[in-house]
């Protein structure tokens, strides 16, 4: 019987050949379709980039900025049809806001879809009424398409949580100090970043990138859950209690023959526990709740660094790294390089003769995911291979990484509008025809 089995077995496979070669044919096309589909429709997308500049004296406060993610949320399709995702292509739309320096100076932009314009426009006017947008020709175009080369080399990566989403970053509120009551005098945490970017030398070139795609509210039943845990409302080892639910069954079975079974019901780990909470878990959880009740994205912080080669020190994206490590605390969540994508010889690859070459690929995959502003999309793999990974920032966490200076912030490489715009007279005369 036993001698029988591998010819039988051979025989259903042989059988059923034709229906797994079918299912493999679907996959395989369906992957393709897909690809082929999307690329299609991101490639006839017709983009623009908007430069932001503020008067010398912008008092608005960084709220005014969490208004603008606010309603730039309203890109959002809210669920696309079956017909749109598999036969259109169609991906949920997605905004680039960018800060870049060198040593003519810091600059705001925003990339949006050319159909996005006026949501843009109106997001930003409604909150800052003395703004100026301006289409500008893409700044990543006076570089070559592919670095680095003989002549410039690149350091870059995607910045991502290093916790779960449901754990908040520091924000602009919790920089807040209820003492000080003049705009001029409050911390802006933009500051700490356009000043790094002023200490550039002459030949490097820092560009970041926040990219931003509305998340789906599904996210939200995820991080109520975690809170809940955090909470001490719901066991964080549910598994754990069915594993050992399990083990005390098969106990029972081998000991059956000799003594009777032993059940301990599981009580003790389902009574919900009440104890008192510290001020810092209490101000954790008040985060996290705060988190989840606002709008979010799908984000990535992606970071890229170009200098010459004959003059490449590096020194500044330490700088850089600095400055984004303000918004976290170690025991509620902060940023972290994804290190897929970080140009480091020791996160390519772990054999040694392979890591230089691999390098090199990387540094030309990141920089062509910045200026192509690559996002991963939920059908299809990355085109460039690499794994990209967004995490989930709410609307005001989005503000405090990214808002135009505010007159707190004194960089002196700054470049904002150098008028401010005024109502006319109500006494201006006007000429009659």
């Amino acid at each position: 019987m036993f001698n029988e089995l591998p010819e039988q077995s051979f025989q259903i496979i042989s059988d059923f050949s034709w229906f797994i070669f079918l299912i493999i044919l679907i996959l395989v096309f369906r992957e393709f379709w897909l690809t082929r589909i999307v690329s299609n429709y991101i490639n006839s997308l017709d983009w623009i980039l908007l430069e932001i500049k503020m008067p010398r004296e912008n008092i608005r406060s960084t709220q005014s900025m969490e208004q603008v993610f606010a309603t730039a949320y309203g890109v959002y399709s809210f669920g696309l049809r079956p017909w749109e995702k598999y036969v259109e292509g169609k991906v949920e739309n997605w905004l680039s806001f960018e800060i870049t320096g060198d040593t003519s100076g810091i600059h705001f932009y925003i990339r949006t879809p050319k159909k996005n314009k006026n949501l843009v426009e109106t997001a930003f006017f409604s909150q800052y009424p003395d703004i100026e947008l301006h289409e500008v020709p893409d700044y990543t175009q006076r570089l070559p398409k592919v670095l680095p080369n003989h002549e410039y080399d690149v350091f870059g990566t995607d910045i991502v949580l290093a916790r779960e989403d449901a754990y908040p970053i520091k924000t602009y509120k919790d920089f807040e100090d209820d003492t000080v009551k003049e705009e001029r005098d409050k911390v802006d945490p933009v500051s700490v970043i356009t000043e790094a970017i002023s200490k550039l030398k002459p030949g490097e070139i820092v560009w970041l990138q926040l990219l931003v795609r509305p998340a789906s509210p599904d996210w939200v039943k995820k991080a109520r859950d975690i809170i809940d845990e955090e909470a001490g409302k719901k066991q964080k080892s549910q598994k754990k209690g069915a594993i050992v639910g399990s083990g005390e069954f098969l106990g029972n079975l081998a000991r059956a023959p000799i003594a009777p079974p032993e059940w301990t019901g599981g009580t003790a780990q389902q009574q919900t526990t009440f104890r008192l909470y510290t001020p810092g878990e209490q101000e954790k959880l008040k985060a996290m709740s705060r988190k989840a009740s606002k709008r979010a994205f799908d984000t990535i912080l992606r970071f890229v660094y170009i200098d010459r080669k004959d003059d490449w020190t590096g020194e500044n994206i330490e700088s850089i790294f600095g400055a984004i490590q303000q918004f976290g605390t170690l025991d509620v969540n902060f940023f972290k390089p994804n290190t897929k994508t970080l140009t480091k010889k020791t996160t390519v690859s772990k054999y040694p003769w392979r890591r230089e070459k691999l390098l090199e690929k990387r540094k030309k995959l990141i920089y062509k995911a910045y200026i192509e502003r690559e996002i991963p999309q939920p059908f299809i793999p990355s085109p460039f291979r690499l794994k990209l990974k967004t995490s989930i920032l709410n609307i005001e966490e989005l503000a405090s990484v990214y808002h135009p200076p505010t007159i707190a912030v004194r960089a002196p490489q700054l470049r904002p509008s150098d008028y401010k715009k005024g109502e006319p007279p109500v006494d201006l005369p006007i000429k009659k025809k």
